[in-house]
């Protein structure tokens, strides 16, 4: 893949036109980087918009940007779009149908972009084809943390006995060491060892875009963390019996 985009640069470098080669100089590098980030699904989705982007890249390196200094302003504009569908497709699971729709959707970015339509591919596809890509990663993302939360319940209760999820601090540490879709563990850091909650979230890329919050039984919220990288949380409130309570809250 990775030879292939590399032969696509070298073509466009042989124009003469060189704004319009750095624009797709530029989209064409940001592709090589994404792509090793990328694996199973999503790998191949990015090929597929990638792929149906070639003719366009290459007509727009050759002939550069149609029409004044503004328009050739919102081309390149539309291309950074392109780069935001990609990030985000990048972030997703899209199911057949969604798969189906940003195909088409690229191919009418492609179309106007050959055209000279830039404002229309930014405003009317790119735009639209972002919101449609974010509303279900959202959506997607409170349903995974949803499953999860059901599996925490189940967790506890076969383990501990409890109904609700819910941890004493610090008596559930010991049982709750083992892996699991909650687990309790200990790190040696500086001014003695720390205590961590860690929860498992499959399928969602971000998470740090949970949040974990602990209340006690009056409802009041003791403790609230962002989860690090590896769904960990440092824990630090008192001892006692806490509810566990998760929020989407992406960091942007």
């Amino acid at each position: 893949m990775l030879d292939r985009t590399d032969a696509l640069l070298e073509t466009c470098r042989l124009s003469q036109k060189r704004g319009a080669v750095e624009a797709v100089e530029n989209f064409v590098v940001f592709f090589q980087a994404l792509l090793p980030t990328l694996h199973g699904e999503g790998a191949a989705e990015i090929q597929h918009v990638f792929f149906r982007l070639i003719p366009v890249l290459l007509h727009i390196a050759w002939h550069d940007f149609s029409g004044r200094e503004g328009e050739r302003a919102e081309g390149r504009k539309a291309l950074k779009g392109l780069e935001s569908i990609l990030l985000e497709i990048a972030g997703v699971r899209l199911q057949p149908t969604e798969s189906d729709l940003v195909l088409r959707s690229i191919d009418q970015v492609a179309g106007f972009l050959g055209a000279g339509e830039y404002a229309m591919a930014e405003e009317l596809v790119t735009a639209r084809l972002l919101s449609i890509i974010r509303k279900n990663k959202v959506a997607r993302a409170l349903y995974r943390i949803m499953e999860v939360e059901v599996g925490i319940q189940v967790y506890l209760k076969e383990r501990l006995g409890y109904t609700t999820p819910q941890i004493r601090i610090p008596d559930d540490f010991v049982p709750l060491s083992d892996y699991g879709p909650l687990r309790v563990f200990h790190e040696e850091a500086e001014g003695g060892p720390k205590t961590y909650l860690q929860l498992q979230i499959p399928d969602l890329p971000r998470l740090r875009d949970v949040v974990v919050t602990l209340m006690r039984d009056d409802g009041a919220i003791g403790y609230e963390q962002r989860l690090d990288a590896l769904g960990s949380a440092a824990l630090r409130p008192s001892s006692g019996t806490w509810r566990i309570g998760l929020t989407y809250e992406p960091e942007e």
